[in-house]
C-alpha cells in the first residue's frame, strides 16, 4: 500500500476543513452552529409545546412541587416561569374541580392553589405542635422539592444567628417538621446545625429520622461539629446520646445494629 505524499495529505486536510467550516453554514441553522450545542429534533428534544400547553405542564409541575403554589413559588425557579401565563392555567383547573383556590398558609401572600389530597392533609394536621414520637421528614440537599438552600430574606435562622444556606449536594440533608427546617446535615452527618428556637424533642425526632435513613445504606457516621462548634462537650453531645450516639474521639458515632451483629 502506497504511502500519500505530503502535498496529497495536505490536500485532504484542506478539503476537510472547508467541509467542517462550509457544510454546517449551509445545512445545519445558526443556532446551533458550534462544538456543543442542543439538538432540536422531536428524537431528542421532544414534540414542541404551544405555549398554552406548556403553561399547564408548568402549573402541574408547581403544584406537585409545592402543593400550595402562590406567586411566590416562582423565587426558586430558574428559566421561563412567567406567573401571568401560569395563573390563568391554574384558574382553569380549579372551574374543573382539579384544585382548589384558597387561603391554606399562613403568611404567604396572594391568591394561593392547591391539589385537594394537600388540602385535606392540611386540615388533618390541624394547626397543632408536632406530636411526640412523629417522625421528621428528611430531604436531600439535591431533591426539586426541597424549597432550601440559597439565603432568602426573612428566611430561616440557625442556632448561630446566621441566615440558613447549604450547598444542594448528596451528602447535604435537611430535616423539616410541619414545612420547617428543623436540622441541617452536612458533609454526610460530620457537620449539623440546628434552628435558631428550635427545642430539643424536635431535634431529636431530626436525628432519629437522619439514623433511620442511614441505616439503610451506611454502617457507620460520625459526627464531629454541632453549630460549627466541637461537638464533644457540648450542647449537642447529649442530644446525640440519646439516639445512640457514644464518644468516639474526635466525635460522636453511631453504629448500625446490623454492622454491630458479627
Amino acid at each position: 500500500m502506497r504511502r500519500p505524499s505530503q502535498s496529497e495529505v495536505r490536500a485532504a486536510k484542506r478539503r476537510v476543513r472547508e467541509r467542517m467550516e462550509v457544510e454546517p453554514a449551509r445545512n445545519v441553522p445558526a443556532a446551533q452552529i458550534g462544538r456543543w450545542t442542543l439538538v432540536h429534533r422531536f428524537g431528542v428534544m421532544g414534540k414542541v409545546l404551544p405555549a398554552a400547553e406548556w403553561a399547564a405542564v408548568q402549573a402541574r409541575e408547581l403544584l406537585a412541587r409545592h402543593g400550595v403554589v402562590t406567586h411566590a413559588s416562582l423565587d426558586g425557579e430558574v428559566g421561563a416561569w412567567d406567573w401571568g401565563v401560569i395563573y390563568p392555567e391554574l384558574q382553569r383547573l380549579e372551574m374543573r374541580g382539579e384544585v382548589r383556590r384558597g387561603y391554606f398558609v399562613e403568611g404567604l401572600a396572594g391568591v394561593q392553589f392547591a391539589l385537594p389530597e394537600v388540602v385535606e392533609r392540611l386540615r388533618e394536621s390541624g394547626g397543632g405542635s408536632t406530636a411526640e414520637g412523629e417522625a421528621a421528614v428528611l430531604m436531600n440537599g439535591c431533591d426539586p422539592a426541597c424549597l432550601y438552600g440559597a439565603s432568602v430574606e426573612n428566611g430561616p435562622i440557625t442556632a448561630a444567628g446566621e441566615a440558613l444556606a447549604f450547598a444542594r449536594l448528596p451528602s447535604t440533608w435537611l430535616t423539616l417538621e410541619r414545612g420547617l427546617p428543623s436540622l441541617l446535615i452536612e458533609d454526610n452527618g460530620a457537620r449539623l446545625t440546628t434552628m435558631q428556637g428550635g427545642i430539643e424533642g424536635s431535634v431529636v425526632r431530626a436525628l432519629r429520622s437522619w439514623v433511620a435513613h442511614v441505616g439503610t445504606f451506611a454502617s457507620r457516621v460520625q459526627v464531629t461539629h454541632w453549630n460549627g462548634a466541637p461537638v464533644l462537650n457540648g450542647p449537642g453531645q447529649p442530644l446525640l446520646e440519646a439516639v445512640g450516639f457514644y464518644r468516639d474521639y474526635p466525635g460522636m458515632s453511631w453504629e448500625s445494629r446490623s454492622a454491630s451483629i458479627p
